[in-house]
């Protein structure tokens, strides 16, 4: 079954198979062995990964069942301060993406923020989160979002997850994506002040939002660029996953992303070990020049730790960000010039529309955030009242796959548990 690969260990003249074609013989065989040839099947399984039992349920107000109050069914956060809090300023909606299908979406709108009352008409983050968790579990960090931010910030569910009674499927995804959006939008005054943010697997449902829709900005937090591309073992050889077995790609946020208009920032850790690294870059050259925002590297950082790594520098580049996504005024404060450049030293003025959103790299990030930020006046308060929750999985699945040269018998020792 050896065949001749130029990029197998023995060289250009050697017969065997170099670590991309060993991870697509791994996923053939885990196809058909575990998975009984059903490619969707396997798709659903290795993308998403749903908490059980969920960490909350959905209490339906009976005069309007469209609304309803979230209830938190996990001991482990139901009495933790920050989820409380998170509680009291939140209210859930109810999406119909699909006929029989419900899913709830959570709006958090805080009384107070970091820097004193809320705005009038605040940015609206539009939040879709990774395939680990689930609104419940993200509570806290929505929060910490709306109160250090000044936003409202609005979690969407998936179908399949939590409280939502749709089946668990990644062709659903898009249309979830779509009635979360078209609802936010119909209850805020203007859609351009939805900012949509996507982490790990959201940012799929992210990017086909921003893709399809008008909105103020798009975040991306530790993106893949499609299904396949996480598990590239060595994404710039031809025989690559992506590349040989692309009729079985989902989730081409590298096709739809040069479709968004809107300004789009991408962050991501550079060892991340879940997503690698070069999906984020490969989505940051495929953005249009005009939207393309300075992106945030952060250095020492894995997939599900982005913003522990450094949670002043992960807030403070969300905020420019905002700020010229939307031409909103800018806090003042030396340390909010992150990553900015001398072109925006005066952060106490609005950044005008059709600013150049381009910074030199070595603007960008010294080991995930400025020399001299510790302790600078006007600084924006981290925010991190609890850890963020994990985004993508802890069970090395999507390594064990890239890593199978050991032989086409480990990649297809379920690489589920």
């Amino acid at each position: 079954s050896s065949h001749l690969c130029s990029n197998s260990p023995g060289g250009s003249n050697a017969i065997g198979m170099c670590e991309n074609c060993l991870t697509i013989c791994g996923l053939g065989f885990l196809c058909c062995c575990e998975f009984r040839c059903n490619v969707n099947k396997m798709r659903t399984a290795l993308a998403f990964l749903p908490p059980k039992p969920s960490s909350y349920t959905v209490h339906t107000d009976r005069a309007d069942t469209s609304r309803g109050k979230l209830v938190y069914t996990d001991g482990r956060i139901r009495d933790l301060a920050p989820y409380r809090r998170a509680l009291e300023a939140s209210e859930v909606f109810w999406v119909e993406p699909r006929k029989g299908s419900r899913v709830p979406l959570v709006w958090i709108r805080p009384a107070v923020t970091a820097k004193g009352l809320v705005p009038d008409a605040p940015a609206i983050l539009l939040h879709c989160h990774g395939n680990a968790t689930d609104i419940g579990v993200m509570m806290a960090h929505y929060m910490d979002l709306a109160e250090t931010l000044g936003v409202e910030v609005v979690g969407m569910e998936y179908s399949g997850y939590g409280a939502s009674n749709g089946q668990l499927h990644f062709q659903h995804v898009p249309s979830d994506a779509e009635a979360a959006f078209d609802l936010v939008a119909e209850r805020c005054d203007d859609p351009r002040r939805i900012v949509v943010y996507g982490q790990s697997v959201g940012s799929a449902a992210a990017v086909h939002i921003a893709a399809s829709r008008e909105v103020g900005g798009l975040v991306l937090h530790s993106p893949l660029a499609s299904g396949l591309q996480v598990v590239d073992r060595s994404p710039d050889d031809c025989c690559r996953p992506s590349c040989m077995i692309c009729c079985f790609d989902i989730f081409r946020n590298d096709w739809k992303i040069s479709r968004v208009q809107s300004p789009v920032l991408i962050m991501h850790g550079r060892q991340d070990d879940v997503v690698p690294f070069h999906n984020a870059e490969r989505l940051h050259q495929r953005c249009r020049d005009s939207s393309q925002a300075a992106a945030y590297w952060v250095n020492g950082a894995g997939h599900n730790d982005v913003v522990e790594a450094d949670p002043v520098g992960y807030f403070e580049r969300l905020s420019i960000f905002l700020a010229q996504a939307l031409n909103l005024q800018v806090p003042s404060g030396p340390s909010l010039g992150v990553a900015m450049g001398e072109t925006h030293a005066e952060l106490g003025t609005p950044i005008s529309p059709g600013i150049d959103l381009q910074v030199p790299p070595q603007n960008v990030m010294i080991g995930g955030h400025r020399e001299g930020d510790a302790g600078s006046p006007g600084m924006v308060p981290c925010g991190l009242s609890e850890p963020t929750p994990a985004a993508g999985p802890t069970d090395g699945r999507y390594e064990r796959l890239r890593h199978c040269f050991g032989g086409v018998a480990a990649a297809a020792a379920n690489p589920l548990r």
